[in-house]
């Protein structure tokens, strides 16, 4: 696993990009919306789509949020079954699941046109939750060799790239949560791809660590079943994956 040695995360904008990745399964209103009830300065807010790939642009005095829309319902099978999840060339270097990179290349050419000079003039954060997770992951990759000065949030994110691709990382502040037996994070299953980024894992009893080995995630996955089972939650791998987990378990954190 590749990760960072610096827990240096600022928790408001990991706190507002989870609440901007759930948001932005809704319409264009909604998150302007949002927005306006929150409370968040704003000057602009962009939609993306094509074939059903989706994400939004939101400028701040600060920095600009690039969010990409993840998989909803039935869509969450597709995943698990590792839809299209032979290797891709990368655009930067290394490989990547080649169905995550089709569905950033959808939205990429339009992201980078509405961008413009902010690219590089403004602070760049990016982020998403599930399959919008791997597009930010992948998207982080491409606006660092650009010159872009980022900070990726992803929230429940599957794994997408090589170790040689995960390389990038090195130089890339990433931070990567994962709630407990959020089942999607787990697939591909199989070996070839990695995790990247800072891990954030929320533990059962809601405490976030930035250092697990695979044998205290596996004691806690099962202390969250547990739990899960004593309310009747059957389907807990699946349950910590739904964005309002993240939000609610991210914002009570101890």
């Amino acid at each position: 696993m590749l990760t960072q040695t610096k827990n240096n995360i600022n928790w408001h904008l990991a706190e507002l990009c989870i609440d901007v990745s759930k948001i932005v399964y809704e319409e264009k209103p909604e998150v302007v919306k949002f927005l306006k009830d929150n409370k968040i300065k704003h000057s602009s807010v962009k939609f993306f789509e094509k074939d059903n790939a989706q994400g939004y642009g939101i400028v701040m005095p600060d920095y600009v949020i690039v969010a990409f829309r993840g998989t909803e319902g039935a869509q969450i099978g597709d995943l698990l079954a590792d839809i299209k999840a032979w290797p891709a060339g990368a655009d930067t270097t290394g490989t990547v699941h080649s169905g995550f990179k089709h569905e950033l290349d959808k939205l990429y050419p339009e992201v980078i046109k509405w961008l413009g000079k902010k690219l590089t003039t403004k602070k760049i954060v990016i982020t998403g939750h599930s399959l919008g997770a791997a597009m930010a992951t992948i998207c982080a990759t491409r606006f660092h060799q650009l010159g872009a000065d980022l900070e990726l949030y992803t929230y429940g994110s599957p794994k997408v790239g090589d170790r040689a691709w995960g390389e990038q990382f090195k130089d890339i502040t990433a931070y990567r949560f994962v709630n407990n037996n959020d089942l999607v994070t787990r697939v591909p299953f199989f070996g070839y791809y990695k995790h990247v980024g800072q891990i954030q894992y929320i533990t059962y009893d809601i405490h976030i660590k930035t250092k697990v080995t695979r044998w205290q995630r596996f004691k806690d996955r099962m202390k969250g079943t547990g739990k899960a089972f004593s309310k009747f939650q059957f389907f807990d791998g699946l349950y910590d994956h739904f964005g309002n987990q993240y939000i609610n378990k991210i914002k009570t954190r101890k």
